[in-house]
């Protein structure tokens, strides 16, 4: 079927809607039904393809001048959405290629983005059980904004060409990310890359920098360096040094120049294609068997996990990373964001150290949201607006 500069609005919400081997010219599509399948189809010069609701699958479909806004903000947080093997050609009109926000499970994968504002937006997403919040094996290049944004979310990054864009990769507002190259790479093509974009490969804010961060090539042999033009760039007062160690940065790699702020990393040994893989320390082996145990179903056995490398390993990134994963594992425990707060306001060890203590006024604040203690949450924020912190 083509259509022709028509307006399709799929209101029923329990409508199930696939288009298969469709066309739209300059066509409007908004979905709030229950599932949406889009396969082998071609988007050309529409508006953006909308979605507020529902399981979301879009396969090897061309989206010519087209973006993809995919808003779950009327449907359940377990819906899942799955955007693979697709191809975006954008335009000084795109927001984004890809924008979604409010999914707790998704797939994005073997896309190609080519010529948007921001090539991968992940917006308040990614609070589902661990090991579904995936980023892999796209290529990403010549965005004028930023090639991956990640925002208040969490996601495993890997596999992806992010290249020719003004920014790489972009990590904000207290997300929870894993970048995760392939340590038995034998070439730069079988490891992630984040090269040759116009100023930052990556940039982190404070609370959001990797919890992984091993095994990828970040590369730009002509960048200018420090303070504008790094390889990486972490925007935060330097009070604890970040484990880098184990990335390939190129052969014109100045730690000086190259990262920022210039004394806030261990970098060495680093790592370059051919490789073998490195064993991470005890906190990062206890991390990964809570991942695992959350993504198993085994969500008590996760909540100590993660509460146990809070206990242990405070000064670690891993710690970090835990705080925010006991507020995803909460609504698959107790469901009890009362009992959460208070551990985060008590705790011994979380408030004994300054960034975990940061992180525990964000995440009560998301448990009064969760509450719906809304003056609680509400007070909160104009202090922050009233009296900025450091981002």
């Amino acid at each position: 079927v083509t259509f022709n500069d028509v307006d399709i609005y799929i209101y029923n919400s329990n409508h199930q809607t696939t288009f298969l081997n469709s066309t739209f010219n300059g066509s409007t599509l908004i979905n709030r039904g229950s599932v949406l399948n889009i396969i082998n189809s071609d988007f050309i010069d529409c508006p953006p393809l909308w979605s507020l609701l529902g399981d979301v699958t879009i396969t090897g479909s061309n989206f010519d001048c087209t973006w993809l806004l995919l808003d779950n903000n009327l449907g359940d947080l377990t819906n899942t959405l799955n955007i693979s093997d697709n191809d975006f050609v954008g335009s000084s009109s795109c927001m984004a290629g890809i924008y979604i926000s409010d999914y707790d499970y998704f797939d994005i994968e073997y896309n190609t983005l080519d010529n948007c504002g921001i090539g991968i937006q992940v917006y308040e997403s990614g609070s589902g059980a661990s090991g579904n919040q995936n980023i892999f094996e796209n290529e990403i290049m010549n965005c004028d904004n930023k090639g991956i944004l990640v925002y208040n979310s969490t996601a495993s990054i890997a596999g992806n060409n992010v290249h020719d864009n003004y920014n790489g990769v972009w990590l904000a507002n207290s997300s929870n990310v894993a970048l995760l190259g392939n340590a038995g790479a034998q070439s730069y093509s079988e490891t992630q890359q984040i090269k040759d974009n116009t100023v930052y490969e990556v940039y982190s804010s404070k609370h959001s920098f990797p919890w992984y961060f091993r095994h990828n090539a970040i590369i730009d042999e002509d960048n200018t360096g420090n303070p504008v033009d790094p390889l990486l760039y972490f925007d935060s007062p330097c009070n604890q040094q970040r484990d880098i160690r184990y990335n390939c940065w190129g052969n014109n790699f100045i730690a000086s120049e190259d990262l920022y702020p210039s004394l806030c990393f261990i970098y060495t040994p680093t790592w370059c294609p051919p490789g073998t893989a490195i064993e991470g320390g005890a906190a990062e082996q206890l991390y990964i068997t809570a991942n695992t145990q959350f993504e198993a179903g085994n969500y008590a056995d996760a909540q100590t996990s993660y509460q146990s490398i809070i206990n242990l390993y405070p000064d670690k990134k891993y710690a970090h990373a835990s705080m925010r994963d006991l507020f995803s594992l909460e609504s698959f425990v107790d469901n009890d964001y009362s009992v959460l707060k208070q551990y985060y306001n008590t705790n011994n060890q979380i408030q004994s150290d300054s960034t975990l203590s940061e992180l525990a006024v964000f995440y009560s604040n998301k448990c009064d949201v969760a509450l719906e203690n809304w003056q609680a949450a509400i007070d909160h924020y104009e202090s922050i607006i009233n009296a900025p912190p450091y981002p």
